[in-house]
């Protein structure tokens, strides 16, 4: 598997993006529950960067994780396709 396709892979493992099509959210509808911009919530979903705590613990009242999105997301940044170096 190719560094894109490890990418792309990587990136619908993310936990909000999982949650947010399990329930058949928009990005839209996301950004506007959380009151953040759709830009945004492509970044977190892509690993652009991580929420801050205060949307953290946004994301995680409105995914129901019980406190827990920050563990998870955390073992998504860990999983992250490293680039192979062309030889």
């Amino acid at each position: 598997m190719d560094y894109r396709e490890e990418q792309k892979k990587w990136i619908s493992s993310n936990p909000l993006r999982i949650w947010r099509r399990k329930n058949d959210y928009t990005l839209n509808e996301v950004s506007s529950c959380l009151g953040v911009s759709l830009m945004t919530v492509q970044m977190w979903e892509t690993g652009g960067f991580k929420p801050d705590s205060n949307n953290m613990s946004k994301i995680d009242i409105l995914m129901g994780a019980g406190g827990d999105i920050e563990n998870k997301w955390n073992k998504w940044i860990e999983e992250r396709p490293k680039m192979h170096n062309a030889k």
